[in-house]
């Protein structure tokens, strides 16, 4: 079966979303999931919680920060990168948002001030083989809002990353890989033009 490239709007933002943890926590290039260190698949994890869940329904404490249970954060996993992951919990630091492990509790406790995003992605290229989907995704710098559509083709690409992700029944994208494609120029710091308050 040969490559079909699929140009579809709704299908690009779809795809853009489902590699934006990995995209928020810079991950490395991998050849499969279980090759990830361990401490990329719970931070993009918790990132997808954050993107997806109803975070009210979690209990609050008087800074903002909230208690996930780790089971949550088990069960977002499991729907990035499927069942044959290890889950290692543990506290992550230098995260854009802090994210510490209680083993005690079984729990998180998530800082709820406003973040920086190093990047948001653009999905310029689909293929498709079978239920197998490979896309090029441009990492756009920091803007003022968090978009994931076409309007936004005037901003700035640091670099461009090709992902490998499979669709299993009724559920989302499953990342199977990751490349990088191209770099442009020198890794630059996080800009600070970009804030957003996701709980």
């Amino acid at each position: 079966t040969t490559k079909n490239i699929v140009d579809s709007t709704e299908l690009k933002e779809e795809l853009a979303y489902a590699v934006f943890p990995l995209v928020i926590v810079d991950a490395p290039e991998f050849d499969s999931p279980e090759s990830l260190d361990s401490s990329v698949i719970i931070s993009s994890s918790i990132w997808r919680l954050i993107l997806d869940a109803d975070m009210d329904t979690y209990i609050k404490d008087d800074v903002g920060g909230i208690t996930v249970p780790d089971a949550d954060v088990e069960y977002y996993v499991r729907e990035l990168y499927g069942s044959d992951v290890p889950i290692i919990h543990q506290t992550i630091p230098d995260a854009s948002v802090e994210m510490s492990y209680s083993a005690d509790s079984k729990s998180y406790l998530i800082e709820s001030t406003p973040v920086l995003l190093p990047y948001t992605p653009r999905v310029d290229e689909v293929q498709k083989n079978g239920d197998i989907y490979t896309i090029r995704v441009s990492y756009i710098l920091p803007d003022v809002t968090w978009n994931l559509s076409d309007s936004h083709r005037n901003e700035t690409v640091e670099k461009v990353m090709q992902f490998n992700l499979k669709k299993a029944e009724a559920r989302a994208h499953i990342l199977e890989g990751c490349k990088q494609r191209y770099l442009f120029g020198q890794r630059r710091k996080r800009a600070g033009s970009a804030a957003r308050r996701y709980f």
